[in-house]
């Protein structure tokens, strides 16, 4: 039987003292479990029957080690400030990023920016993307149509957190 693991189960499992997970062939391990085994500190073990650890990284979405600190950022010209004190923002916390554009507010398509910073991401140049335009519904859109690419419209902690559940 499949087993699901969430940030919750990582919780339960750290406050019992455990610092192991076993995971088993078709097991889903939810992208914000993956950052509370990091963060954690945790372990993964295979199970008798289990993938390889790549394997079951890629089913849950996680991207290969070192990348999740990449952020791939773009913006049509109504966030171009916003994204400059963002990128400046994950510089100071040690992030690497990668600004794909656009480099003025000269008016532009926001297409052209969703979806370079999408394949940034799909290609694992990036572990992760930020875009933002006037309203984010329509980045989020277009992002969406890249295979393997699950973009939000996160306005606060919770939504960014909720959308990665």
């Amino acid at each position: 039987m499949k087993k699901l693991f969430t940030e919750k189960e990582i919780l339960e499992l750290n406050s019992k003292g455990i610092k192991t997970v076993t995971i088993s062939k078709g097991d889903i391990i939810t992208p914000s479990a993956m950052d509370k085994i990091r963060e954690l500190n945790f372990s993964i073990v295979e199970g008798v029957k289990a993938d390889t650890i790549d394997t079951i990284y890629r089913k849950a979405g996680i991207k290969k080690q070192g990348i999740e600190k990449i952020i791939a950022i773009g913006s049509d010209h109504t966030g171009f400030t916003m994204k400059g004190k963002v990128s400046s923002y994950l510089i100071d916390k040690g992030y690497k990023v990668i600004d794909v554009g656009t480099n003025d507010e000269s008016s532009c398509d926001y297409p052209d920016f969703a979806l370079a910073v999408a394949e940034k991401v799909k290609s694992e140049e990036a572990g992760f993307g930020i875009i933002l335009d006037a309203t984010g519904i329509p980045s989020a859109i277009t992002a969406n149509k890249v295979p393997g690419i699950r973009a939000a419209t996160c306005y606060n902690e919770f939504s960014a957190r909720s959308a990665r559940e």
